[in-house]
């Protein structure tokens, strides 16, 4: 029994819970809680790409685009051909009008 409990206890505080209740709350627009969450599993994992760019997305969701366009080329650095990156950074040039970057990016 007492296995068992530290199994769940050990799962429930991995990195990866966090991104999925980030997620989840990303999808309800819950930015707020998605920022911690996401937060959380970067700081347990700092080279979490999946953590960095649902952060990055929950920045440009807010409108923060300078902090999102930085989260996206973090990821970019862990990955210079991650396509949710891409797309991301792409996402931030486009809305922020520069429309030839963004093609670039997704190119």
């Amino acid at each position: 029994m007492f296995i068992i409990f530290i199994i769940h206890f050990l799962i429930s505080c991995s990195g990866t819970t966090y991104v999925d209740e980030a997620n989840q709350a990303l999808h309800n627009h819950d930015l707020s809680k998605a920022e911690q969450l996401f937060r959380k599993a970067i700081k347990k994992n700092p080279k979490d790409i999946e953590a960095i760019t649902g952060l990055a997305w929950t920045y440009q969701l807010a409108g923060e685009k300078n902090t999102a366009e930085e989260l996206f080329n973090r990821c970019l650095q862990l990955d210079s051909y991650n396509a949710d990156c891409l797309r991301g950074k792409a996402s931030v040039h486009l809305s922020m009008g520069n429309t030839i970057i963004a093609r670039e990016l997704i190119l």
